[in-house]
């Protein structure tokens, strides 16, 4: 019935509810007709339908159910039908667990209920439904203040509560995945996340793509949980396939086909009943997702996903699907770069135990050809031979003699070290009078020290109070000879400071060998003890070097237990400090030597031993090898700076004078050619001087290093420069862009010498602006060859570039003359009382005299701009004029004849035309 009594609030109500419950037929429900009501009931549902928050009224004994707008969607399917009826009826499956208990609690105490995110399992859209309220009853009175109906305010909170309860398996994979190290471990870490969560994911498999031996990439199952592999819906092995996955399998090919999540909404068709996780039912739906590393990359594998069986899928549950194979999948690529690193440093191992095997093979190997080549070397130039040698003879091997030695030293300091790598070092701590010891050692170089000029410092022991320390004699020498030795090469004046002392709070030894020389740049001090590692650009007294001396240091160091570090100034000087703890309990025990000799005098035999004897037919004592090699580089530094310039060698065919002589650029030279050679090697200086010497009338100048080379190029330009690669101060490639810089050497020739081999080498140099690149070691004949072929083209070149300058002089010189006759020319023309005009062959005016443009009537601007102003005659006359003219042009047969020509004004004028 419609009620159109005023005074009923509810009546001024809009909105659906309010319209639903005027119009309700309440005369058939158990309330009555709306008049009847009393005004609690009134006041309540106005209450109800004012608020904004979902409500709910529940009146009388039947507890009949009023509702406002917003309370709609918690009824869900059961809107409007709900209306009017009683409670019991509409929320049937919660009335006797949860409903009927909170209202008659309330009804009885009077006390409203509260309840926060209370799961309720609604079947309002058709299946049991996991929701979540926070919701109240609270007791309403009617107008006698007796029971009479309960108040409900609810909101529902169920996508923030399932939220929260996948952000926390997010957050638990992320947990499970961090710390992953293998494939197989990411993903079951991945699947162990799931199971965490079995209300949202009742199951759930996870598939990584894996090559087969005839090539196919098939999906295996490496994880899974809550299903059985003997179920068909968790095959061990999945072959992609669009076609045959449309109505049974996983349909794994549409997802990874197009890189997006796809819903399997048949499961059951396709599988029967799987298991429901947390609940009892059985889900219905499951997801597939590809897993990839990047958008980019291939897909590597599919996550399958069973859907909770009391929620619907929806874009909530496919986000967290994607957010869950997105962690997924950085776990996956983690594990894939730890993996490639681990491969990476495995290969490096390989590599580098490939490297230490091949230098400790190589080493062996190399010292039976040493032997018999020294020992040979040392019998013929010993002072005791029984024959005399020639003296080229004897310096030429006497050089070969002093570089074996020198490649002796090398690949012994490359055998320790590769021992020491491969940890087959064999030590042999005793104890030793350090001071006295190293004392030994100093002294063997203080000469050395000496004659170079340097002041000494040595701050050692006294033998009252002798330090007595646990090393192995040979190692520690090669740390002294290795320390002095860098000192003495990289300080060229000043001093060098060594020290031996005992740290008391430390108890430690303490060896430091400083320096005033160029010290080590900052950002290469991190640097200087790795292996083959060398200062770039380091002004020492030699460029040569390994990289190795300091890594050997450092490691022999460690043997004793102790370290090796440097404080250095760029440009002011270094120290290099060792030390090694007292005592023998940080060693090795059975590298440990306790027999150590009571009477001095036989400890000393025992050290001059160490210090003089070396196995080995025609070998030198190590000691003797780094004296050597420092004394050359003295005899090196004393022989560049002999004379003001450099070094100069005659061929034994040319004047002995040993002036310098000047080329001029683009002439060629007067005598014989002058080559300019600079290498840091005296070795290799002398060598090539010899081979150059004694072939062909050249004068070889000779310099240490690039610098020099520099210097004296730009000063006397020579006819060729040969010059190695790797020197100090300035290297072969820095030299060649200093010289092709230069005005005066631009067009010089340069060879470079290398030990540098292969084609990337040798097109480096090339491309540097080198003629030509020549690989150490190389034949004699080759090199003269190359030099000599160099040499001529220079001179042809020269010799072109004189003739062009002479043809051009001529040239030049004829122009001038025709210039001369041209201005002798006009002038006579405009002396002239005749017109005079000169024509190219094609007739185009090139001059004309003033009385030639009176006669014609013409200006000069017409005839500039008019270029064939003089053919201007009559037709009869002009085909005739034009025919001669040309043949008189061409042919020199001159012409004479009398035409008409047309003025301005159309008047004719007849002139007299001639060609000369």
């Amino acid at each position: 019935m419609s009620v159109s009594d005023r005074k009923y609030p509810l009546l001024f109500r809009e909105g659906e509810m309010a319209t639903r419950i005027k119009n309700f037929p309440w005369e058939t429900s158990s309330i009555g007709p709306m008049h009847t009501w009393p005004t609690s009931l009134h006041a309540s549902v106005d209450m109800a339908l004012a608020t904004k928050f979902p409500c709910g009224l529940y009146w009388g004994q039947d507890h009949i159910v009023f509702y406002n707008d917003a309370y709609s969607s918690i009824l869900g399917a059961r809107h409007p039908q709900a209306l009017g009826q009683p409670c019991a009826n509409i929320w049937e499956e919660l009335w006797d667990p949860v409903v009927a208990p909170l209202f008659e609690s309330v009804k009885q105490t009077g006390v409203s209920s509260w309840n926060e995110d209370q799961l309720l399992i609604m079947t309002r859209n058709g299946y049991p439904e996991e929701t979540y309220y926070t919701f109240s009853y609270s007791l309403v009175r009617d107008d006698t203040c007796a029971p009479a109906g309960i108040f409900n305010p609810a909101y529902e909170n169920t996508n923030g509560v399932i939220s929260k309860r996948r952000f926390g398996t997010i957050r638990e994979l992320m947990r499970l995945t961090a710390h992953v190290e293998s494939m197989q471990a990411a993903c079951d870490a991945a699947i162990k996340a799931c199971a965490t969560n079995r209300q949202d994911i009742p199951f759930a498999l996870l598939y990584l793509f894996e090559d087969q031996q005839d090539g196919d990439r098939v999906l295996k199952l490496k994880a899974h949980t809550n299903i059985d592999d003997s179920n068909d819906a968790a095959p061990g092995t999945i072959v992609p396939d669009e076609a045959a996955e449309v109505d049974e399998g996983w349909p794994v090919a549409k997802a990874i086909k197009d890189r997006r999540l796809f819903l399997v909404s048949d499961i059951v068709n396709r599988f029967g009943i799987l298991s429901g996780g947390a609940w009892p039912e059985h889900p219905e739906e499951a997801v597939v997702m590809p897993i990839a590393v990047s958008e980019q990359a291939e897909v590597c594998g599919v996550l399958v996903m069973g859907v909770n069986s009391r929620l619907r899928f929806n874009n909530t549950f496919g986000d967290f699907v994607e957010i869950f194979t997105t962690t997924t999948a950085a776990a996956i690529n983690t594990v894939i770069s730890v993996e490639q690193e681990r491969q990476r440093a495995m290969a490096l191992a390989e590599l580098d135990r490939a490297k230490t095997n091949f230098f400790s093979n190589v080493s062996h190997e190399l010292r039976t050809p040493l032997t018999l080549i020294m020992g040979p070397l040392s019998e013929v130039t010993s002072p005791e031979a029984s024959y005399t040698l020639p003296d080229t003879l004897k310096r030429s091997l006497t050089m070969a003699s002093r570089n074996a030695e020198r490649l002796l030293k090398l690949v012994n300091t490359l055998l320790d070290y590769s021992r020491i790598e491969a940890n087959k070092m064999k030590a042999n701590f005793q104890p030793t009078d350090l001071g006295h010891f190293t004392s030994c050692l100093v002294a063997m170089f203080e000469s050395t020290f000496e004659k170079a000029g340097l002041l000494v410092d040595i701050n050692l022991p006294a033998p009252t109070a002798p330090i007595y320390a646990y090393v192995d004699r040979n190692m520690w020498e090669k740390i002294v000879f290795n320390l002095l030795s860098n000192a003495f090469k990289f300080t060229l004046k000043g001093s060098i400071h060594v020290r031996l002392e005992v740290d008391q709070s430390s108890q430690q030894i303490v060896f430091a060998v400083s320096d005033t020389g160029v010290g080590i740049p900052p950002a290469e001090l991190p640097h200087v003890f790795e292996r083959f590692h060398r200062v770039a650009g380091s002004a020492g007294r030699s460029y040569e070097g390994t990289g190795i001396g300091l890594a050997l240091t450092h490691e022999l160091a460690r043997l004793h237990g102790g370290s090796v570090t440097v404080q250095s100034v760029h440009r002011e000087g270094s120290e290099f400090t060792v030390t090694i703890p007292l005592g023998y309990n940080h060693l090795s025990q059975e590298s440990i030597r306790h027999d150590a000799h009571d009477d001095d005098e036989e400890d000393d035999k025992d050290m001059h031993q160490t210090l003089n004897l070396v196995p080995g037919a025609g070998q030198t004592s190590r000691s003797n090898m780094y004296i050597e090699e420092a004394m050359r580089w003295i005899d090196d530094v004393e022989s560049s700076s002999s004379s003001s310039d450099s070094d100069t060698i005659r061929s034994s065919g040319s004047s002995s004078s040993g002036h310098h002589h000047h080329r001029v650029l683009g002439l060629p030279t007067a005598g014989p050619s002058t080559i300019l050679l600079a290498d840091d090697n005296p070795d290799m200086r002398q060598y090539l001087g010899t081979i150059l010497r004694k072939n062909r009338d050249w004068t070889v100048h000779v310099v240490s290093d690039g610098l020099e080379a520099l210097k004296y190029a730009t000063k006397t330009p020579p006819d060729l420069v040969l010059s190695d690669v790797m020197m100090p101060n300035l290297d072969g490639f820095q030299l060649i862009r200093e010289l092709r810089s230069n005005e005066s050497t631009k067009s010089v020739p340069i060879i470079l010498l290398s030990a540098k081999a292969g084609d990337e080498a040798k097109v480096e140099g090339l491309e540097a602006g080198a003629d030509d690149y020549l690989v150490k070691p190389f034949n004699a004949k080759e090199l003269v060859a190359r030099v000599e072929t160099h040499l001529d083209i220079a001179k042809q070149r020269n010799e072109l570039a004189r003739q062009v300058a002479l043809r051009t002089s001529e040239l030049d010189r004829a122009l001038e003359s025709l210039r001369r006759s041209e201005r002798e020319f006009r002038q006579i023309a405009s002396l002239l009382p005749v017109g005079i005009v000169r024509t190219d062959a094609r007739g185009r005016l090139m001059y004309t005299n003033d009385e030639w443009c009176r006669i014609m009537g013409a200006t000069d601007n017409e005839v500039t701009n008019d270029p064939f102003l003089w053919q201007k005659f009559v037709p009869q006359d002009e085909s005739t004029l034009t025919s001669n003219w040309y043949k008189a042009i061409g042919e020199g047969v001159p012409y004479k004849a009398e035409h008409r020509y047309v003025n301005r004004d159309g008047t004719v004028k007849h002139v007299l035309v001639q060609s000369i």
